[in-house]
């Protein structure tokens, strides 16, 4: 609400207080006139008497509720106009208002001094106005009521009308009063109604709950007397007890609630909030709930600056923004200053006239301020106020405030602290972004603008300006300025070193001048007064190169500076002053660059032209060009030097008078740099004693530059000047670049004429490469090498000479002219000093070297008298194949690089020949394996390891049917079935022979196996690389159909033998059983007795040998059934061992049992597996020599699926190649005899009885020495 409608609404309320009075004092003078008035009686006045002290009483102690007054006086009055009559009562009102009005008065001070007896009951002192307007509260709805109820007509008293009318005026003065409280809600007289709302029970109560009461006791008056007149009195005072006593203990009891509830918050404010804003918020909470109000304000205390600032303002509900102002004597003031609260109870307006202190456009009728104070400092003031007339505070609102205050300073000052905190790090945080944004510019303009609008986010400041040192430092200049007037710059523009007012460049610290009004005057500050300044901080702007000068910020009201305020702003100075260098040592280097970007335009210009062009002598053109156009010389020369005839010559020149194209290369001062190689400048020719002049003694300076490369002398650059000392480093450096490109020139013309000769070299190798590769024929070889030798020389006389191991001499195998131009033959070596024999291509063998004199040489090698020897070896790696001799004029001198294709050219057809030869001897090789391979009887393929025939011979074509060509190449997989047949190969063997082998097996497999009425045998070995790694296997197809029909005829006999003479044995063998009884029985003579014994032994040893070849035939068939059981090895070698031990003494040998525990059991037929364990022992027995040694051992294979024995002896040993020859039946070892001649049937029996368990046996050479080692394998699980 504004001011002007707060004023309006006031007005108002006084016109209507004065329409209440005025309409009060019309209905009395109406009633006066419209009823017969007659004069009590004494005793009725009594009555009315006490009646209106009742009245008074209700008056001076109203009812609070809802921060407003409430009296039961009308329920009194309503009582004595129904008992009396409406004048009657209308005179109880008047009189008992006047005594309370009166007795206020006296009273209010003594309850004043004792508000701790009193302090439940309310006395407000009123003005007499406000006393008429409550009578006119009383009196308007009484003197309607009695309008409207007809009664002004009837001077009777209402009980003596009946009890309907009595009711009926009853309800119409409760009405009316209950509606004149409507314009008081909204004149403001009263709360507002949004708080009646919540208290419509109790409005209710005080308005109608004597009503009832009180008309019952008038009506009864006739009946009762003063029983009901006491009644009549005694209802509203008690109501009036008991109602202020319960509004009390609610009062109190909410307030109670309220106070905690508001601490409680603020605690928790205090616990999990620093941020100002949010805790002000919950002040303002609490303040509108703790003390109903709508108008507040929070004041805070900048000590340093003296100044109050209003964070939190509320007036009639709504927030305000009031500005900051300096501390003055204001009650806020006076609170902050004190450290006290201050109550203005009521009228307040009055009180603080009384006190000196403003009172403002608008009433302030009641006031309390309480400090917002820590034990270190006073933070400010937390205050409350009423606009509305008749407000007050009670010492107990001072209590509640000051309980608030007290929670609210410790948590405001943590938010103070923070907020500080925060502030401090947003400059900080402004601090390091100004300082990237003022760092990330070079333009000084642009700097300065930044520096200067960064000075407020940074500090307090409003305003800033940048001086700076001139180039002599005596003066300071106000280069950029922000905020301040165009007037002041230009007047202060300049600023004396020595004036005073560049103090902190001779301190070197911040200047502060916190308040100018209070500085000495001076122009200056004069002048900053007017510009509306009132403090300036003048901070020194250094960087490491030395001070630059000063920035000054300016500020709009007096300051007190902080030392984290200085800190900060001395950093950003120091940011500032970095900016600032940075940025002039960037302008001054911006002539310098444009200078250095015209270099470098001309030196792309001749970089460009240097990389397009083939041929040097334009560009020279050029880079002398824009050397005389950079340096502002007249006269220049750019010369070459030619070290043949160690002269300069002339490539491009500007501004001599010169005839010859070349001048002295070591004359003058182009000489001495050209000796000493460094580039030089003379900025007084004159006075150089090695000056040549050219120019008729124009020339005052001289810069001249070598051309060089690696070290080398290309040429040189001369500029001549008439200006003495025109020379810079500068320009010096600029024409040791174009030097540079002069020297890239030079080698880039060189490098094209070496590209252009690689390039024919290339051509000519590829030309020579073509041929050679296309051709293995020697002659072929040989005319191409020696013509191309011819070409690459420019020689019509070449020749080609091979090296003759049979004669150890060089043989001519081809020239390009007749033979008769070339000697036949070469010995070994030639001398090179007769010959230019080119470096590096001197032969391995040695020099040539037949005659030391030149004469001599040419008779040898035929040489005319104008020509020289060139000699090319042949080298193919360390071999010497040969060497090409050619003529060559004797006035020529080949250089190195025109040596190099030659060179080339012999080397690749080394290559060649040596390539040819090993053709030659590869395709000899290869017929003589193919007719060797065909000359055997037997197939023979050779199988790589994917299974791809690689080789074939004309039998496996035979034996096939298929042709070499389509034999090679085929996989044995893909061979047709019947070829795979005619190898004895079905599918599950050609898996098995492709599978990866465990490990390297030595020993070919050997396979008979039947196909068309033949018999055949394959034997396949495997063929190993270096590493031990399958390469193939070599199979090889025999046909043993012959042998196979012997070996069955042989059989056939053998069986037959056996057969017939088993029952002639048997016959013999029991005679010899019965002579020999007999003989025993007749005691017949020894001689007998031994012949028969002989004859016993010899017939038991044919019947074994019978009994064996039976064995092998049976094992042989199949038909033989093995025993097989699960059994220890140990027990058989124990017993054969025991068997043989008696032979092996007489014999003087040792049998060593190296048999290990711990083998595993194995499933065999023991009988057998001891019969091959003895026959082993006899056979070692049989060839092992006196004193010789046997020894039988065991181990498991790799994988532990199989047991192998040894039995190894010290005998002679079995040849290899009739290793697999002693298994077979009668087969024994040529030329090897033991002590008894064998059967030959004892190592077949073994073969036969360990491949029935699934094993194999083989015979190897003992490693320990001499003699033979017989092995056996069993499986763990055999089975026949």
């Amino acid at each position: 609400m504004d001011k002007s409608t707060g004023q309006e609404l006031r007005l108002t309320a006084q016109l209507w207080r004065a329409l209440m009075v005025t309409g009060a004092a019309g209905i009395i003078v109406f009633l006066f006139f419209a009823q017969s008035v007659v004069m009590p009686q004494a005793s009725l006045l009594v009555v009315l008497g006490v009646l209106a002290l009742f009245a008074a009483v209700l008056h001076l102690f109203p009812i609070t509720f809802l921060d407003s007054e409430w009296s039961l006086v009308h329920a009194l009055v309503l009582g004595a106009a129904v008992l009396y009559g409406p004048l009657a009562a209308m005179g109880i009102a008047l009189t008992g208002l006047a005594i309370g009005a009166f007795a206020g008065g006296l009273l209010a001070g003594r309850l004043k001094k004792n508000r701790q007896r009193f302090g439940k009951y309310q006395l407000i002192r009123r003005p007499i106005f406000a006393h008429l307007y409550e009578a006119g509260r009383l009196v308007v709805p009484l003197g309607l009521a009695v309008w409207l109820a007809d009664w002004h007509t009837a001077p009777t008293t209402l009980p003596a009308l009946g009890f309907s009318a009595a009711v009926r005026f009853t309800i119409l003065y409760s009405l009316l009063h209950t509606a004149l409280l409507l314009p008081e809600f909204a004149l403001g007289l009263r709360p507002a109604l949004r708080s009646i709302q919540h208290n419509v029970t109790t409005l209710a109560l005080l308005e109608w709950l004597a009503m009832p009461f009180v008309t019952a006791a008038a009506l009864a008056y006739p009946s009762l007397g003063v029983v009901s007149l006491t009644f009549l009195v005694g209802v509203p005072t008690l109501l009036t007890l008991l109602l202020n006593e319960s509004n009390t203990m609610r009062s109190d009891l909410e307030r109670r609630r309220q106070d905690l509830t508001a601490l409680n918050e603020i605690s928790e404010m205090m616990r999990y909030s620093l941020d100002l804003d949010t805790l002000l918020g919950a002040v303002q909470s609490q303040v509108s709930a703790l003390m109903k109000m709508d108008n507040f304000y929070v004041a805070l205390f900048d000590e340093r600056k003296s100044h109050l600032s209003y964070p939190l303002a509320v007036k009639r509900g709504h927030t305000q923004t009031w500005p900051a102002r300096p501390l003055a004597d204001r009650l806020t003031d006076r609170v902050i200053k004190q450290r006290r609260a201050i109550l203005l109870a009521h009228d307040a307006y009055k009180e603080m006239a009384d006190i000196g202190v403003p009172v403002g456009d608008e009433l302030i009728f009641a006031w309390l301020g309480v400090p917002l104070a820590t034990p270190a400092r006073t933070l400010g003031c937390l205050a409350v106020y009423s606009y509305r007339p008749g407000a007050s505070f009670t010492q107990a609102d001072q209590e509640v405030l000051v309980t608030l205050a007290s929670q609210v300073s410790v948590a405001l000052e943590n938010a103070l602290l923070f907020t500080e905190a925060q502030n401090r790090a947003r400059q900080l945080e402004a601090l390091n972004i100004t300082s990237a944004t003022i760092s990330a510019s070079l333009n000084l303009n642009e700097v300065f603008a930044t520096i200067t609008e960064s000075v407020s986010e940074v500090s307090r400041g409003q305003r800033g300006a940048i001086f700076l040192l001139d180039d002599t430092e005596q003066e300071v200049v106000l280069l950029h300025g922000r905020g301040i007037s165009e007037a002041f710059q230009k007047k202060h523009h300049l600023v004396r070193r020595d004036s005073g007012l560049a103090r902190t460049l001779e301190t070197g610290q911040p200047t502060l001048q916190p308040d100018i009004r209070k500085a000495q005057s001076q122009p200056y500050l004069d002048d900053l007064l007017a510009e509306g300044v009132h403090a300036y901080a003048d901070l020194p702007l250094t960087t490491p190169e030395g001070q630059l000068g000063y920035l000054t910020v300016y500020y709009d009201e007096p300051q007190v500076f902080e030392n984290e305020e200085i800190e900060l702003l001395s950093t950003f100075a120091l940011q500032a002053a970095l900016a600032v260098g940075n940025a002039r040592q960037y302008a001054q280097a911006d002539q310098a660059l444009a200078r250095r970007a015209e270099q470098l335009r001309m030196l792309e210009i001749i970089g460009r032209q240097n990389s397009a062009a083939l041929r040097s002598d334009d560009l020279f053109s050029l880079l002398l060009e824009y050397a005389l156009e950079f340096t502002r010389s007249p006269w220049g020369a750019l010369v070459l030097y030619n070290a043949g005839r160690e002269v300069f010559e002339v490539k491009a020149q500007v501004g001599y008078q010169m005839e010859e194209d070349s001048i002295d290369g070591m004359q003058g001062i182009t000489g001495r740099v050209a000796r000493n190689r460094t580039p030089e400048i003379v900025n007084n020719v004159t006075v150089d004693p090695d000056f040549l002049d050219v120019t008729g003694g124009e020339t005052a300076s001289q810069l001249t530059v070598p051309i060089i490369h690696k070290n080398s002398l290309l040429g040189l650059i001369v500029l001549e000047s008439p200006v003495p000392d025109e020379y810079t480093q500068s320009e010096l450096s600029f024409v040791v670049q174009l030097a540079d490109q002069a020297a890239l020139a030079v080698q880039n013309a060189d490098l094209y004429d070496q590209a252009q000769r690689r390039l024919h070299e290339q051509a000519t190798l590829n030309m020579v490469s073509t041929r050679l590769a296309g051709s293995q024929d020697l002659n072929r070889i040989l005319d191409a090498v020696v013509q191309t030798m011819s070409a690459t020389l420019d020689s019509h006389l070449a020749g080609i000479y091979l090296w003759d191991e049979g004669r150890e001499v060089f043989a001519l195998q081809a020239s390009m002219t007749r033979s008769e131009d070339f000697p036949g033959e070469l010995p070994e070596t030639l001398a090179p000093a007769a010959l230019d024999i080119p470096t590096g291509a001197r032969m391995a063998t040695g020099g040539l070297n037949i005659s030391h004199e030149q004469t001599g040489v040419a008779t040898a090698l035929l040489l005319c008298e104008t020509c020289r020897a060139l000699v090319f070896p042949l080298n193919a790696g360390s071999q010497t194949l040969g060497l090409v001799l050619a003529h060559a004029p004797a006035n020529t001198q080949p250089k190195a690089d025109d040596l190099n294709l030659p060179r080339l050219v012999a080397a690749q057809g080394a290559l060649a020949l040596q390539n040819a030869w090993l053709f030659s001897d590869v395709s000899q090789g290869r017929d003589r394996l193919e007719a060797v391979l065909n000359a055997v009887g037997e197939g023979v393929l050779m199988v790589n390891a994917e299974g791809r025939i690689t080789l074939a011979n004309h039998p496996a074509e035979t034996l096939t049917g298929l042709s070499i060509h389509a034999l090679t190449g085929s996989t044995l997989a893909e061979l047709p079935a019947e070829a795979r047949a005619a190898f004895g190969l079905p599918d599950d063997e050609i898996k098995a022979l492709l599978a990866p082998p465990a490990g390297r097996a030595d020993r070919p497999a050997r396979q008979p196996y039947a196909h068309h009425q033949r018999f055949l045998e394959r034997t396949t070995a495997p063929v190993w690389g270096l590493h031990d790694d399958p390469l193939g296997w070599v199979i090889v197809i025999r046909d043993i159909t012959e042998e196979h029909q012997l070996n069955q005829a042989r059989d056939l006999i053998t069986e037959t033998l056996v057969h017939d003479l088993r029952s002639p044995i048997g016959t013999v063998q029991t005679t010899l059983q019965l002579l020999q009884e007999s003989l025993d029985a007749e005691t017949g003579d020894d001689f007998t007795r031994k012949s028969l014994g002989i004859a016993e032994r010899s017939l038991a040893r044919v019947l074994t040998l019978v009994n064996s070849l039976l064995d092998i035939s049976r094992l042989e068939a199949g038909s033989m059934d093995l025993r097989l059981e699960t059994a220890a090895l140990t027990p058989l070698v124990e017993e054969a061992l025991a068997e043989m031990a008696g032979t092996a003494r007489e014999l003087g040998i040792t049998l060593d049992n190296a048999f290990p525990a711990g083998l595993p059991s194995i499933k065999m037929d023991s009988g057998l597996i001891r019969r091959v364990l003895t026959n082993l022992l006899d056979n070692a027995l049989k060839f092992t020599p006196e004193g010789g040694h046997i020894r039988v051992f065991a181990a498991l294979a790799g994988t532990g699926d199989r047991v192998i024995l040894s039995v190894s002896d010290s005998g002679p040993g079995v040849p290899p190649e009739y290793r697999q020859e002693i298994f077979k039946r009668f087969g024994q070892t040529p030329g090897t005899r033991g002590r008894k001649r064998g059967t030959g049937l004892g190592l077949t029996y073994c073969r036969l009885a360990v491949e029935a368990h699934g094993g194999e046996i083989w015979v190897d050479s003992n490693p320990d020495g001499p003699g033979a080692v017989f092995k056996f394998a069993l499986p763990v699980s055999a089975a026949r």
